[in-house]
């Protein structure tokens, strides 16, 4: 099964005719344009290891922080004939990868950049861009009320829940309670799914709505 090694955006990316990949201004998280609405080129590059013979599909998925607007694009990868196997058998491949398009920018906020592979999904990028402390956990989001008690209640950590949006292992919109539900597993291996608020407010936080375990 193929598995994806690494992934970034870029200012620019380009897979040369050797099978290097070549990039500048890459694995950035922030942008700053002079005024709304406005438009950014962007790269995404990476590698995805594979076995031999294998042409796994990536999918990305690029939407606006208030999801009127979703561009999908797809990327059948496959061996080029300088490829050389790897590996204790010889049998794994590194398939570089680079996409560059145009995206819109309506206003500031968080942009989701999501990636499937043979239609798992393998990052969201960037990840929330806010983020403190408490005790020795990280809190990337805006708990409400109702997410703190569902927490305590549970005996969900914020490891859980970062580890969660971090690697989910699928995300769906729920547009009849106004959310976006994060599934993935925890720190103790059981499934838990993360609530947030969609949209995303403008200031580009994660507003955390409900949480709790389903195994």
């Amino acid at each position: 099964m193929a598995e994806l090694d690494y992934a970034f955006l870029a200012e620019y990316a380009k897979v040369e005719v050797g099978g290097n990949l070549t990039a500048i201004g890459a694995s950035y998280t922030h942008i700053s344009v002079p005024r709304f609405p406005s438009q950014h080129l962007v790269s995404i590059a990476g590698r995805v290891r594979s076995r031999v013979g294998e042409q796994p599909l990536l999918k990305a998925s690029f939407r606006t922080p208030d999801r009127s607007v979703q561009l999908d694009f797809e990327l059948q990868l496959a061996a080029t004939p300088e490829a050389r196997p790897y590996g204790p058998e010889q049998d794994t491949l590194g398939l570089q990868f680079a996409v560059s398009f145009a995206v819109p920018l309506p206003t500031s906020g968080l942009y989701d950049v999501d990636l499937q592979l043979d239609g798992r999904q393998v990052r969201t990028s960037p990840s929330p861009p806010s983020s403190r402390r408490v005790g020795r956990e990280v809190v990337r989001i805006r708990p409400t009320t109702h997410f703190r008690n569902q927490m305590a209640r549970r005996g969900v950590t914020w490891n859980d829940v970062n580890m969660v949006l971090d690697h989910p292992g699928a995300t769906w919109p729920n547009p009849k309670n106004a959310s976006v539900v994060y599934h993935g597993t925890g720190a103790d291996g059981r499934t838990l799914h993360v609530c947030l608020v969609d949209p995303t407010p403008a200031d580009g936080v994660p507003v955390g709505k409900t949480v709790f375990w389903t195994t």
